[in-house]
């Protein structure tokens, strides 16, 4: 997008508060100030830096998410430049995301959530949109911090930023990685096989957390490793649920097999029909008190911007976004590593554990799912360096940077593993909440890569 459609507007933001932040970028509170005294709240998220991709990837979630309409999925006001940054105007609600509120809640306000969330990844996926198809959007990336819950019950379901679908606007195109929160995670998406069920699954270890609390086992895409998981998660829930049609439903969810679980349609209603038959509390009744009491307790996670007045640079219509496929303005990311270059295949077979094999005149071309793997990670160590470099200058985040590098190159050899890259990761998202790495906190961090490059 160039420069000449920057445009003076009258518009400007006050960040109240940090929400929210994610790989990408930050999401604040903000109230939006208009002429003529105009104020909204508004959730405002903003990227973390200027990366091409990442910059991408936020016009195509604010492209989608304008083209659906649901009242668990979060609607898209506008998209702006604010502070020198690209940023996406989004309705508040207020309340909290899931992982923070008090866990088990009750089964009958857990399976309101569920089919909440259900229904609208059903529309996500399903239902037609401008053009008359489907965008067949996978969110790949449910879990109880991306569902928000306000006091009055309302459900909405957020961060599409890993969201693939299929329309013709999209700048990011679809390539072998592997995204979204392992323990999450279905079997085959572990061999990057991206399916509708595999949402249906991450909802319903959702559900088993909502109702049993957090449940901590190991998620691969082994097929032993997985019967192992699905006990794991089935025990303690029946022991809560204490309803063999419930348990057993929940369980089609998280079979091994795709096409063995049911649709998210077909778990909406499921999931109503159980609530139908549970009785008190409602949703509602439970929230209440339990979103207030958590809204009470949260601490908010103060940041060089929070508090500050952020002009608006460029107000773009999103529905002005959505171009045509052959539009010249539309500058599409190009892959990055760990996929196929433009070469021209004459066949390519799909293999078992993730594997491509394609043959073409001039040789055979092979990638295999630990290549694949490689080189993800290493793209996950790129982006949290970028992460990085927006925090306040120091000691310790030079050196926590350069053993991000080395945790780049270390991955790059195939010495990291999913399981500590997640890990890793999640200590990493904690030490950068407040906007700055402390000396016990970058040799700590260090000391962790440098044990995965010596593995």
């Amino acid at each position: 997008m160039s420069d000449d459609s920057l445009v003076p507007t009258t518009r400007s933001y006050h960040l109240a508060e940090v929400i929210g932040r994610g790989g990408f970028g930050t999401v604040y509170r903000a109230e939006m100030r208009g002429a003529g005294g105009f104020v909204k709240s508004v959730a405002l998220k903003m990227l973390a830096t200027e990366n091409r991709e990442f910059l991408a990837r936020l016009r195509d979630e604010a492209r989608m998410l304008g083209l659906l309409r649901h009242r668990a999925i979060v609607q898209v006001d506008d998209l702006v430049r604010v502070g020198g940054r690209w940023a996406v105007v989004m309705e508040y609600h207020e309340g909290v995301s899931l992982d923070v509120l008090k866990r088990p809640m009750p089964l009958s306000a857990a399976l309101e959530i569920v089919a909440e969330v259900a229904e609208a990844l059903d529309v996500a996926y399903d239902r037609p949109v401008r053009d008359g198809k489907p965008l067949r959007l996978l969110h790949r990336d449910v879990k109880p911090s991306n569902i928000h819950v306000s006091s009055d019950g309302t459900v909405t379901l957020l961060d599409f930023g890993v969201a693939r679908a299929d329309f013709a606007a999209r700048e990011v195109q679809s390539r072998a990685v592997l995204v979204g929160t392992p323990a999450y995670m279905a079997p085959e998406r572990f061999h990057l096989v991206e399916r509708h069920e595999g949402d249906v699954f991450a909802l319903a270890v959702t559900l088993v957390e909502l109702v049993c609390g957090p449940v901590d086992v190991p998620a691969r895409g082994d097929a032993t490793v997985h019967a192992r998981r699905v006990e794991s998660l089935m025990q303690p829930f029946a022991e809560r649920a204490m309803d063999d049609e419930v348990v057993a439903w929940v369980a089609s969810c998280l079979a091994w097999d795709p096409e063995s679980r049911p649709s998210a349609a077909k778990v909406a209603a499921s999931a109503r029909t159980f609530r139908a038959s549970i009785g008190e509390p409602t949703l509602r009744a439970w929230a209440v008190a339990a979103v207030p009491e958590a809204m009470a307790q949260r601490d908010p996670e103060p940041d060089g911007l929070t508090g500050t007045l952020l002009e608006e640079e460029s107000a773009l219509d999103v529905g002005a976004t959505f171009v045509a496929e052959d539009d010249p303005a539309v500058r599409r990311t190009p892959p990055r590593r760990g996929c196929l270059g433009p070469v021209a295949l004459v066949g390519c077979v799909v293999l078992g554990f993730g594997g491509l094999v394609g043959a073409a005149s001039l040789g055979a071309l092979f990638v295999g799912w630990n290549s694949v793997m490689a080189s993800t990670l290493e793209d996950g160590f790129v982006e949290m360096a970028d992460r990085l470099d927006l925090a306040a200058p120091s000691a310790p985040r030079d050196r926590l940077r350069g053993a991000l590098k080395r945790g780049g190159l270390a991955a790059r050899a195939g010495k990291v593993g999913l399981w500590e890259f997640s890990s890793f990761e999640t200590r990493f998202d904690a030490a950068l909440r407040d906007g700055r790495i402390t000396e016990a906190e970058s040799r700590s961090l260090s000391g962790q890569i440098e044990e995965m490059a010596r593995s």
